[in-house]
């Protein structure tokens, strides 16, 4: 079998998953705290070609094999402010991670500080789970009046009065995974770096960029319609090829 055939179908399968992923994207454009995740696609080993001159082979060149997805990346770049005038919500600028109890106890990370406040004063993610500060405990913010939450994430009452602390930590993103939309498991490599502060009223918004996302889209449509092509003129050369030349007297 023409080797071509598998060759197209690799870069038709690539495209899928290229493809799906660009989708998921799309759909978390508005999704606070989300970050894009891109496909990494690697080649096949190539095979060296030979001709046989006088019985011998001789060295031709080589011939790739086709593509395949190595795996899918996230690129935690820095997210744009949306204000939101909201007391109990946070964005973080520059590196960093908020800290959140999942409902099975799991401790998990994320970029989403769209926080409200349970009936007790404690914080929580818009579904429900704590979020925690330093000590692992979760971060008290009052049971009346707006909470002030500072540039270091101390968490006090309008009198000044403290209340709790934010935890804030770096992450190793490289070994980390992703859990939703917008929330992850992983090894803490340290506090929170000097260089981040916590915005009260604003939060991050999601990292996809939909122009370019949609740009890849049709690249990635195109690439499949292309790999596609390939294999109908394949099939018609090897449909002549049993039916025709080999009908020649």
């Amino acid at each position: 079998m023409d080797r071509g055939l598998y060759i197209a179908a690799t870069g038709m399968t690539s495209a899928i998953v290229r493809q799906d992923v660009i989708a998921a994207n799309l759909a978390n454009v508005s999704t606070v705290g989300y970050k894009a995740d891109r496909v990494v696609n690697e080649t096949f080993n190539d095979s060296l070609l030979y001709s046989m001159q006088n019985g011998q082979p001789e060295p031709m060149g080589t011939m790739n094999n086709g593509t395949r997805v190595a795996g899918t990346v996230t690129d935690f770049g820095q997210g744009s402010f949306r204000p939101t005038e909201q007391p109990t919500d946070v964005a973080l600028g520059g590196d960093g991670f908020f800290t959140v109890r999942m409902q099975d106890g799991t401790v998990a990370y994320t970029r989403n500080g769209q926080f409200t406040r349970s009936p007790d004063g404690f914080l929580t993610t818009q579904s429900g789970e704590y979020v925690l500060g330093p000590d692992r405990l979760p971060v008290y913010a009052g049971t009346s009046g707006d909470p002030v939450i500072s540039a270091d994430g101390k968490v006090a009452g309008k009198d000044g009065t403290s209340l709790g602390q934010l935890g804030v930590v770096t992450l190793d993103v490289t070994q980390a995974r992703k859990v939703g939309q917008n929330m992850w498991i992983g090894a803490e490599t340290g506090g929170m770096p000097t260089s981040t502060q916590v915005r009260q009223g604003y939060v991050e918004a999601s990292g996809v960029n939909s122009v370019k996302e949609m740009v890849e889209m049709i690249t990635t449509m195109r690439g499949y319609e292309s790999s596609q092509r390939v294999i109908t003129s394949i099939d018609g050369t090897l449909d002549k090829a049993v039916n025709s030349v080999g009908s020649l007297g």
